[in-house]
């Protein structure tokens, strides 16, 4: 299973720039020149799957509450961009739909996280692999799969084989070489902040692809490409391409 990702990918859409898990953050990822997007997606109270990070509405719309408390209508009776600048009020919530249509539009490729609420991992993977086995045979842009949840990429590797999967740690585990095998995984991604240059070194040596979020700084990402990091998930993929 190949995998040919660029050497920074846009955060959440462009999150330096654009509320994040937005289409208008989508497309100012393309505007910035990045080739590919990075975003989060989590299931609505009645199994839609819809762009979105935090399990709370509080932080990134006018609502609050949980999102998986919230059916696809109410949701969509909510501001997604006003926290952020006031020119994006009236920004939505997407559906996965939306985003790789949007994605597909613009020649992005797309690494879905996927970010079950509590207690839906198993049922969340299967709605969104459900999802992409069904537009299998239509056009659509690249993709990678990742998640948080070794159930996730569990789901993810028994339906959908054929689309690269990576494992996201904030730390590296001492169980992450066997997580990426029992899971056909390609990669690991993992926080900025657990990484040297040895760790970097024993993931490639184990034959693994290796991304480093959140990188916004120009100098923290040339350390990292020294240490011959795969590539950098970014805010402002500009700032430090």
């Amino acid at each position: 299973m190949k995998l040919r990702l660029p050497k920074i990918i846009s955060h959440r859409g462009a999150a330096g720039h654009a509320p994040e898990n937005t289409l208008v953050g989508i497309r100012k990822a393309a505007e910035l020149g990045a080739t590919w997007v990075e975003f989060d997606v989590k299931l609505t109270s009645d199994g839609i799957p819809v762009l979105f990070h935090d399990d709370t509405l509080n932080r990134t719309t006018d609502g609050a509450g949980l999102v998986a408390e919230h059916t696809f209508a109410e949701l969509q009776g909510l501001d997604a961009g006003g926290w952020y600048d006031t020119k994006f009020t009236g920004e939505k919530i997407p559906t996965l739909d939306n985003a790789l249509a949007t994605a597909a539009e613009l020649g992005l490729g797309c690494n879905i996280e996927v970010k079950p609420s509590e207690n839906r991992e198993e049922e969340t993977a299967t709605v969104v692999a459900q999802k992409l086995t069904d537009k299998a045979n239509t056009a659509g842009p690249p993709l990678l799969m990742s998640s948080l949840w070794r159930s996730v990429l569990e789901i993810l590797q028994a339906t959908l084989p054929a689309i690269p999967r990576g494992f996201v740690v904030r730390e590296i585990p001492d169980d992450w070489h066997s997580v990426l095998d029992r899971s056909d995984c390609v990669s690991l991604h993992a926080g900025e902040w657990d990484l040297s240059k040895d760790k970097v070194a024993m993931v490639h040596e184990a034959g693994y692809k290796l991304f480093a979020f959140t990188v916004n700084r120009r100098r923290r990402a040339e350390k990292l490409f020294s240490w011959e990091v795969d590539g950098l998930f970014s805010d402002n993929p500009e700032r430090i391409g």
